[in-house]
């Protein structure tokens, strides 16, 4: 699954810094995932991806409309 070997570089550098990392995702805007690192195994990762794709495309629709300019990353700290 790696697209770009520095995604997950970076995925790793995140983990080794938050002890508590489960998942860490980088996913497109059609919910497909571009790169994971699954620290601790979870069944449910990949449903709540594609349900946090829903608040992504209302995110980029929002900054659309308002003006505001391309949104250029949303973060998700649960």
């Amino acid at each position: 699954m790696t697209a770009v070997p520095a995604f997950r570089d970076a995925l790793r550098t995140i983990s080794e810094k938050v002890p508590e990392t489960r998942v860490l995702m980088i996913m497109g805007t059609d919910g497909i995932p571009i790169e994971k690192l699954v620290v601790r195994p979870d069944p449910n990762v990949e449903a709540v991806a594609a349900e946090y794709t829903t608040l992504l495309r209302a995110s980029v629709s929002a900054a659309a409309d308002t003006g505001l300019g391309d949104l250029r990353e949303l973060w998700v700290v649960t």
